[in-house]
């Protein structure tokens, strides 16, 4: 029989590394979007959104660094669980299907497809993101976690909100 995922074991420093990936892909996906828009509004919102990627990929590379230089003594995760959820990010993560979507972007950039796929990926970043917030132990760690859940969502609203302005249903 295959091993479960509960039999995968991930670290912090392996979270990080896919939090980085993750975050490192949107900057791309959206940066590269951007420059394919011909709507002044939308190519600001998606430099924006790359903007905020940025930091959010600078943030967690600190996060890391800072724990290199101090590791927890444990996770915030006793049962394995959050544990095994993350470690199937670190296979088959959003980063993964975001390079796929920077390929096709390449092809054909209409509006539509552009924001329903910054959608998903948004909304994968707040599953990752959820998950993380369980695994973290340290209070500050987690609190930094939860506003970059919110930020992920505020994406999430902007996002739909640019598909009813920018791409009216046909009538």
């Amino acid at each position: 029989m295959p091993p479960s995922t509960q039999d995968v074991s991930i670290t912090l420093l392996d979270v990080f590394d896919v939090a980085i990936g993750m975050e490192r892909s949107a900057e791309q996906f959206y940066a590269a979007a951007a420059g394919r828009m011909d709507d002044p509004g939308l190519r600001l919102l998606l430099r924006g959104l790359a903007s905020t990627e940025h930091d959010h990929g600078e943030a967690w590379r600190r996060e890391k660094e800072a724990l290199v230089r101090d590791p927890p003594q444990t996770s915030g995760s006793d049962d394995g669980i959050v544990g095994a959820y993350l470690a199937t990010w670190a296979v088959a993560g959003p980063h993964a299907s975001t390079e796929e979507e920077l390929s096709r972007l390449v092809a054909a950039a209409d509006p539509a497809g552009v924001l329903a796929t910054a959608i998903r990926m948004e909304r994968d970043a707040i599953a990752f993101y959820s998950g993380l917030e369980d695994f973290v132990a340290d209070e500050a760690a987690r609190q930094r976690v939860r506003r970059v859940i919110a930020d992920e969502r505020r994406h999430a609203t902007d996002l739909v909100a640019a598909m009813r302005r920018f791409c009216p249903e046909p009538r």
